[in-house]
C-alpha cells in the first residue's frame, strides 16, 4: 500500500543491491569497465588484482568468473582478505600467500604459493564457478559444468571434496577478486546482478 507522496510501500521488499569490483581498491594499472565488472590491465608485465566491494565473514557464498582475454599469459580469481597483495613485485595474485586462494587459467589453485592441478586449462570465453563455505573452510571451482575441483566425488552442497582455506582467512572479512598477469588481459566478474551460467549448489547465495 501506498502510503503518501514520498514514502515507501510498506510491504515491498528491497531490491536486491549487488556489488561490484571495488575501483578504490585495486592495482593502479587495472581499469574496470562494464560497469566495474570487468578488469583490464593496461600496462604491466606482472601480477595485480583487485577485490570485491563485497565481503563475507561467514556464510556460503558463489560467483562465477568469466576469462575474457589471458594473452601470453595467465587470468586468476579467487578469493582474499584485505593483506592479499593488489600490486608489487612479480606474484601480486590471489593464492600468493596465506591471504588468498586462486584459480589460476592453468587449471592449478594456488594458495601459499603453492600450486595443486585441479581443472584442465581454462581458455579464452570460458566460465568457471567459484564456491567457499567460511564455516567449514572449504573452497570448490570448476570450469562450465564440469566436476567441482575436478573430481566426480566433490560436491559443496554436501561440503565434500573441498580445498582447506590458508590461514588467513580463518576469521575476519573476505573478499572476491580478479588477478591480471599482462598488458590488455581482461577478466569479467558476475556477482549475481546478471543470471549465472550455472545453478550454485544447495545452500549458497549469490556473492552480492
Amino acid at each position: 500500500m501506498l502510503l503518501g507522496t514520498g514514502q515507501m510501500f510498506r510491504n515491498s521488499a528491497p531490491p536486491v543491491v549487488y556489488g561490484t569490483l571495488n575501483p578504490s581498491d585495486k592495482a593502479t594499472n587495472i581499469t574496470l569497465s562494464n560497469g566495474n565488472l570487468t578488469a583490464t590491465d593496461t600496462a604491466t608485465a606482472a601480477w595485480i588484482s583487485v577485490r570485491s566491494q563485497t565481503s563475507h565473514s561467514s556464510g556460503k557464498w558463489y560467483w562465477e568468473w568469466t576469462l575474457g582475454s589471458k594473452g601470453a599469459g595467465e587470468g586468476c580469481c579467487g578469493f582474499g582478505n584485505s593483506s592479499s597483495p593488489l600490486q608489487g613485485g612479480a606474484n601480486a595474485f590471489f593464492g600468493t600467500d596465506s591471504n588468498g586462494i586462486g584459480l589460476i587459467s592453468n587449471g592449478q589453485v594456488w594458495k601459499n604459493f603453492t600450486p595443486t592441478s585441479v581443472l584442465a586449462a581454462i581458455n579464452n570465453g570460458d566460465t568457471c564457478s567459484l564456491a567457499i563455505d567460511i564455516g567449514a573452510q572449504l573452497f570448490w571451482c570448476r570450469k562450465g559444468a564440469g566436476n567441482w575441483n575436478g573430481s566426480g566425488a566433490a560436491d559443496p552442497a554436501t561440503a565434500s571434496g573441498g580445498i582447506a582455506l590458508p590461514s588467513g582467512l580463518a576469521s575476519g572479512a573476505i573478499f572476491a577478486g580478479i588477478s591480471v598477469l599482462n598488458n590488455t588481459d581482461f577478466s569479467t566478474a558476475n556477482f549475481g546482478a546478471s543470471a549465472f551460467s550455472q545453478t550454485p549448489p544447495s545452500g549458497f547465495t549469490a556473492w552480492g
